[in-house]
């Protein structure tokens, strides 16, 4: 059997978690836009209701994200349970036959998988390690097989010298062909494994690819958040100013009034206009 690699799997998984990040960050910024907003109108209830809908599209993409990852999440969980099992049902054929193969391994004991309990708590680096001991069994165990049909046809070579070895032969090729038909299953069952985790993923993948897509389209996150609360400073600034200088001109205006009626009184005084 050849060498199943793992790298495939994850390097899925690292596009998978850079669309999630992406996905967030936007939301983020459109829920940033939101606050600046209700800080700029200083909270009018009358705003608040018509930025609604604002909250509301950023609510609808946290909604879909979370979905999304927590489906990712369990699915990378119950990756690990699969190939745990898968492993559990190697170590155990190979300790049942040890004493007729002499194969010998030290197998590694891995946290075990509950089916129960509803726990997400395994991450692809825990799949990846078990991935590669299954490879590294099945390989291990090819190559028994390889040595053994090595040494059936020296014995059928040593038989045509007149050694009567037919039923040695026929001992040995019935074992072998029960070792390779197991061994078949197994590598049948976790190419079968890794065939269903990949295109899952990639399904994933696309799904995720649509959204970001659908998102970076509707929303321009070009303008630096930097710059909306420039604006909004400078709103408030500007508005600030308009508010001193019409408070300027009104003082310059009853002060101009306050003035007028001074000097008629003063006419009134000197007898300049009549009554």
């Amino acid at each position: 059997m050849n060498y199943i690699p793992f790298n495939n799997l994850k390097l899925i998984t690292i596009e998978i978690d850079n669309k999630f990040n992406n996905i967030i960050n936007k939301n983020n910024y459109i829920k940033e836009i939101h606050s600046n907003y209700l800080i700029k109108y200083n909270i009018n209830d009358n705003y608040k209701i018509s930025l609604d809908i604002l909250n509301y599209q950023s609510n609808l993409i946290y909604i879909e994200y979370k979905k999304n990852h927590d489906l990712y999440l369990k699915f990378i969980n119950n990756m690990y349970g699969h190939y745990f099992k898968l492993y559990n049902n190697i170590i155990n054929y190979i300790d049942e036959i040890k004493d007729k193969t002499n194969i010998n391994i030290n197998s590694k004991k891995f946290e075990p998988f509950n089916d129960i309990k509803d726990i997400t708590k395994f991450k692809i680096e825990n799949s990846e390690e078990i991935f590669n001991k299954i490879n590294e069994y099945l390989i291990l165990i090819n190559n028994y097989i390889k040595l053994q049909t090595e040494d059936i046809k020296i014995d059928k070579i040593t038989k045509k010298s007149g050694i009567y070895l037919n039923n040695f032969i026929n001992e040995k090729e019935y074992n072998i062909n029960i070792l390779e038909e197991k061994i078949k299953l197994f590598v049948n069952n976790f190419i079968s494994y890794y065939d269903f985790h990949y295109n899952f993923l990639k399904r994933l993948l696309y799904k995720l690819n649509l959204e970001k897509n659908y998102i970076d389209n509707k929303i321009n996150s070009n303008i630096d958040n930097k710059n909306i609360k420039n604006l909004i400073y400078k709103y408030k600034l500007v508005k600030s100013n308009n508010l001193e200088h019409i408070n300027k001109k009104s003082i310059l205006l009853i002060s101009l009034f306050t003035n007028f009626i001074c000097y008629l009184f003063y006419l009134y005084a000197r007898n300049k206009i009549p009554i």
